[in-house]
């Protein structure tokens, strides 16, 4: 699958790396979480190196990749992707991208792997009745299955001053 960045995708990141506190807001619509704006972003690694079933290595680019670490210290890895309009491939590319981003941050422990998703979300910029509010993948193995959801943010469903009420990155929208 070959990764094509849009202006979409460069200004997203371009936001994100220069004004990092502006994806606090983002993060508290998307997830429910009261971050003040006084917590700490810090941007990880946006390339992904993923091995393709020939056995070929391929680059990808994340849109974001950061850990916010709370007034009380603890740490939490979140995954951003932006969207112009829905291409069909969004739920593999976030769990390929999140496989990845968790792999970097796992940790053995008595004889364990234990790996820690980030907790992602896509925010579309364009949609239409057919896009759903979440992407959903499900993990089946040894005869058990892990579901999980990806919610999706979708631009049009803000007004104006929504956008502004909430404190999301207006630049970006507008």
């Amino acid at each position: 699958m070959e990764t094509i960045n849009t202006p979409y995708d460069d200004a997203f990141r371009t936001l994100l790396q220069d004004c990092p506190e502006l994806v606090i807001p983002l993060i508290n619509e998307l997830f429910g979480t009261d971050y003040t704006g006084q917590e700490v972003v810090l941007s990880s690694t946006n390339e992904i190196f993923i091995r393709n079933p020939n056995g070929k290595k391929e680059k990808r680019i994340t849109d974001s990749n950061m850990t916010l670490i709370s007034l009380t210290g603890i740490s939490k890895y979140y995954h951003l992707e932006c969207q112009s309009t829905p291409d069909g491939t969004m739920e593999i590319r976030m769990w390929e991208y999140d496989t990845q981003i968790a792999l970097l941050n796992a940790e053995y422990r008595e004889g364990v792997l234990y790996v820690d998703f980030p907790d992602s979300a896509v925010i579309y910029l364009r949609s239409n009745p057919n896009t759903p509010d979440e992407l959903k993948i499900c993990i089946r193995a040894a005869r058990k299955e892990l579901k999980y959801g990806i919610p999706i943010l979708k631009v049009k469903n803000y007004t104006l001053e929504d956008i502004f009420e909430i404190r999301l990155p207006q630049s970006h929208w507008l």
